[in-house]
């Protein structure tokens, strides 16, 4: 089933990828590595000239029950 997933067919791709970053809540970090490590896979994957990465979001409960709004 996940060799038949493709981007053309579903829009979206499964792949197991290596990172250097150490820290997924240290923005600077996330910034400076990761997001230079993601435009090179979607460039090598969808043959991209350009890729522009412009914000990501951190997810962790924790920090989401001690949020003014519960969010």
């Amino acid at each position: 089933m996940l060799n038949q997933i493709s981007l053309d067919q579903q829009g979206f791709f499964l792949s197991r990828q290596e990172t250097s970053v150490r820290n997924f809540y240290d923005t600077k970090e996330v910034e400076a590595i990761y997001y230079f490590e993601v435009e090179r896979l979607l460039k090598e994957v969808t043959g991209a000239q350009r890729v522009f990465i412009f914000d990501h979001v951190v997810r962790c409960a924790s920090i989401v029950k001690r949020s003014e709004n519960g969010a």
